[in-house]
C-alpha cells in the first residue's frame, strides 16, 4: 500500500516534489495544500504541471486537509525560514503528523565527499546548503593540462536534487524514532520507488 502525503506548499521545490511522487507506485498525494490564493481551489496537475488527473483540488486549510485524506505524512515545501513554517510545523504536530520539511534553517547541510581513484582522491566535493551561505555559487577545478577553473555565480540549478531527497527521505522519517531529526542523525535515503 503506498505512502498516503499530504503536500503542502506548491512552488517550486513543492511543485518537483508532486512530480517526483506522482512518478512513483510507493507514494499517494492525497491531498495539497497552499495559502497562496492563486493556486487555492485549483486542480493540483495544474498548480504543480502534473501530467494526467490526480483528482485532487488544493485546500488552504491543512487542517481540514489532512483530517479529509488522512495522510500518513504531511512534505512542508513552503519556505526556507525556520520563523516562518514554525507555526505550520505546530499545527502539523498537533495532527500527529510525522514531516519532511525542505527548510533550509532545519534541514541546511555543510558536508564533503571524496571519491578515490587508486587511493588517491579523484574528485573532492565540498557543499554548503543553508540559509545566509555568505556566496552561492558552484565550481569544478580540474587538475590537468591544461588546468581548469570554472565557477557559476550562483549555482546550478538544484531543485530538482532538493525534490529527490526530500521523497527518498519520506521512508527514513517514517522509519525514525519521534521527534526533530536532520540529515545527519536519519538513516541514509536511498531510492523509493
Amino acid at each position: 500500500m503506498p505512502t498516503r502525503v499530504l503536500l503542502m506548499g506548491l512552488g517550486p521545490i513543492g511543485a518537483g516534489v508532486a512530480r517526483q511522487l506522482v512518478a512513483r507506485k510507493s507514494f499517494k498525494i492525497v491531498a495539497a495544500v497552499d495559502v497562496d490564493p492563486s493556486k487555492a481551489g485549483k486542480k493540483l496537475e495544474e498548480v504543480a504541471g502534473l501530467e494526467g488527473r490526480t483528482g485532487i483540488k488544493v485546500a488552504d486549510d491543512p487542517v481540514a486537509a489532512a483530517r479529509k485524506a488522512k495522510p500518513d505524512v504531511a512534505v512542508l515545501c513552503t519556505s526556507s525560514s525556520l520563523r516562518k513554517v514554525w507555526p505550520q510545523i505546530e499545527t502539523l504536530l498537533k495532527l500527529k503528523l510525522p514531516i519532511v520539511s525542505t527548510t533550509e534553517e532545519v534541514c541546511g547541510i555543510v558536508q564533503d565527499g571524496i571519491g578515490d581513484r587508486g587511493g588517491k582522491p579523484a574528485i573532492v566535493l565540498h557543499m554548503e546548503a543553508y540559509l545566509g551561505a555568505p556566496e552561492t555559487y558552484d565550481s569544478v577545478t580540474i587538475e590537468g593540462s591544461p588546468p581548469l577553473s570554472v565557477k557559476a555565480s550562483g549555482g546550478y540549478h538544484g531543485d530538482v536534487a532538493t525534490a529527490s531527497i526530500t521523497v527518498n527521505s519520506i521512508p527514513k522519517v517514517l522509519e525514525a524514532r519521534p521527534g526533530l531529526h536532520t540529515m545527519r542523525s536519519l538513516a541514509l535515503p536511498s531510492f523509493a520507488g
